[in-house]
């Protein structure tokens, strides 16, 4: 799992940064963008896992877990901003944070995903 040891410390990097700021949210907006920061990183760590195992596999089962971290998000999204609806916490503060770690996800999920179809240096090599 070299892949974890690579883009881990990236993921944990950006989630502590995440909440940081996030802390330093006034109160009211701070149970919101927790929540949505918490399910954000949930997913990410899962989808994370799920790509460097799909490093070693074909083209296609890594497409799949990408295509599995984008429900798992959109379906973790649907019900943080439900959940935080019937709280009264901010919805838009649980999107942002929510989307915000996304965003980082999506990049390490693509640099992953580069990685794998970058070509080794032992291939090129005959």
């Amino acid at each position: 799992m070299t892949a974890l040891r690579l883009f881990g410390p990236f993921f944990l990097l950006a989630a502590a940064a995440s909440a940081a700021a996030v802390q330093a949210l006034p109160g009211a907006l701070r149970s919101g963008a927790t929540l949505g920061l918490c399910l954000a990183v949930g997913a990410g760590a899962l989808t994370l896992v799920a790509m460097a195992f799909a490093r070693s596999r074909p083209l296609s089962v890594a497409l799949g877990v990408i295509t599995f971290g984008f429900l798992l998000r959109g379906a973790l999204l649907g019900g943080g901003l439900w959940f935080t609806g019937r709280a009264g916490g901010s919805m838009l503060a649980c999107a942002a944070a929510f989307l915000g770690f996304f965003a980082v996800g999506q990049l390490l999920e693509i640099a992953m995903m580069s990685e794998k179809l970058r070509p080794s240096a032992q291939e090129g090599q005959a």
